[in-house]
């Protein structure tokens, strides 16, 4: 009986010599594929033919097949339809001998890493040959030659590559081959962070490998380009700006299903991409180091959202730009809540809610950037920073026109203070006291700080002595 998987080559004007190595009685001659050469060595023989519904169609346009093929479709995007479909033909004949060619199975990667799991069952099977052709120049010339250990080695490599690009993990061998290290260090290195490790050393040994051994391994080519691909598309995230790398591996852990490490990605990233655009233009001038800078930006999106345990120097910025900043707060605060409940397995949520739910929220931060809405920052004519206390005396009439009957009596006296100039026992807490008022009565400070857009403020005695307006 003769097993054999369909490609989509079958031209029937371009045919190719085919030449045997094995002790099989494999007819050398001008053949349109592999099917056609194994069709016309053993006429007499059963056929079973395994391939995907448009393999199958492509096929019978163009050979007479007879009685004694069997057609089986299997859904080539399903791993274990596959595998089933194989190992089912194999045990329902296993009291026969099977010559099994798998040529065609190394021109996908889905097939190849389930073909890499049937060989290392089979291999030493002896009512199984399998055999594949090799090519000796492409579309001219191929050899039948019998499957051995290095081509169990092979579609090992094959197993860990598809693995590898369908988890960004390995499978843990007891055999190890020679690219395993180099792809579980390039694993670890993806999955706990390690841009250094990633970008100055792992790049350039998988590239090398890959140029050194692709003829040795052409069987597993898209595989291999599949990598390759792969590789340098994390290379040419050197040339780009943090936050745009962040993004980018955000997106790349959504892809695989890693919706803890893509939230944290992408919550980094939005910090990282307005500390960018706050320095650009003007606003944000600072030698920390950067993670200690992107937490000033944390602490202004908390600021925003009420949260006292941070600080930011300058509330006249955050209110007139309060809508900008507003919107990257709240998304910053979904994308954080999604990775709370993931860390602290505190989720009600579906795998496939989730999944929904970060999407969304990668692709509004994306717009966010293509709009470049982190780019509106308004300053107006403002050219001096001044303290709480300052703004307060200056507009003590407008924010006594914000009083309720509602409000605290140490408020309103405080306010009455502000109004008489006597700011001698106003103390810091008093400051936070109203402060606090005023962020629960958002649109009335809103009111507020419009007046003051398009004013020039020079700092008193009481505030500081003429710094520039940055943050």
């Amino acid at each position: 009986m003769i097993l054999s998987l369909l490609g989509l080559s079958v031209y029937p004007d371009s045919k190719s010599l085919y030449t045997n190595n094995t002790d099989l009685e494999i007819k050398k001659g001008e053949y349109i594929n592999s099917i056609d050469a194994l069709i016309n060595s053993f006429k007499n023989e059963k056929f079973i033919l395994l391939g995907t519904k448009k393999a199958v169609e492509k096929h019978k346009e163009v050979f007479n097949f007879g009685d004694n093929v069997e057609f089986i479709e299997f859904d080539d995007k399903n791993l274990n339809d596959i595998f089933i479909k194989i190992m089912n033909v194999l045990i329902n004949n296993s009291s026969e001998n099977i010559v099994f060619d798998i040529t065609h199975s190394f021109r996908d990667a889905v097939l190849m890493s389930v073909i890499s799991t049937i060989i290392s069952q089979i291999i030493y099977n002896p009512n199984i040959t399998m055999i594949y052709a090799k090519e000796i120049e492409r579309f001219k010339e191929y050899s039948y030659e019998k499957v051995g250990e290095d081509i169990l080695n092979t579609s090992n490599i094959a197993m860990i590559l598809a693995t590898f690009l369908n988890t960004l993990k390995i499978p843990n061998l007891q055999s190890k081959y020679g690219f395993y290290d180099i792809l579980n260090d390039f694993s670890v290195h993806l999955l706990s962070n390690q841009f250094k490790d990633i970008f100055d050393k792992d790049i350039d040994i998988i590239k090398d490998y890959i140029s050194q051994n692709r003829k040795n391994l052409f069987f597993i080519k898209p595989l291999l380009d599949e990598l390759e691909e792969f590789v340098n598309s994390i290379e040419e995230l050197k040339s780009k700006k943090s936050y745009e790398k962040f993004l980018f591996f955000s997106e790349l852990f959504w892809e695989k299903d890693y919706f803890l490490h893509s939230s944290t990605y992408l919550i980094e990233s939005i910090s990282l991409y307005l500390l960018d655009a706050l320095k650009e233009q003007g606003y944000f001038e600072t030698d920390d180091e950067e993670y200690e800078t992107t937490q000033k930006i944390v602490a202004l999106l908390k600021y925003v959202h009420n949260d006292r345990d941070f600080n930011f120097p300058n509330e006249y910025f955050v209110y007139v730009n309060y809508k900008i900043i507003n919107k990257f707060a709240d998304l910053r605060e979904k994308v954080a809540d999604i990775r709370h409940n993931l860390a602290h397995i505190n989720t009600n949520k579906t795998f496939g809610e989730i999944k929904v739910e970060l999407k969304k929220l990668i692709e509004e931060y994306k717009k966010l950037i293509d709009n470049k809405l982190a780019y509106k920052f308004q300053s107006g004519t403002l050219k001096y920073m001044y303290t709480t206390k300052y703004k307060l005396k200056q507009h003590h009439e407008k924010l006594s026109e914000f009083k309720t009957s509602g409000t605290m009596p140490k408020l309103s006296t405080l306010l009455n203070k502000y109004k008489n100039n006597d700011l001698s026992s106003f103390t810091n807490l008093d400051i936070k006291k109203v402060k606090k008022y005023l962020d629960r009565n958002i649109k009335d400070i809103e009111k507020l700080y419009e007046l003051e857009k398009n004013r020039t403020f020079i700092v008193d005695e009481i505030g500081n002595n003429s710094i520039k307006f940055k943050i």
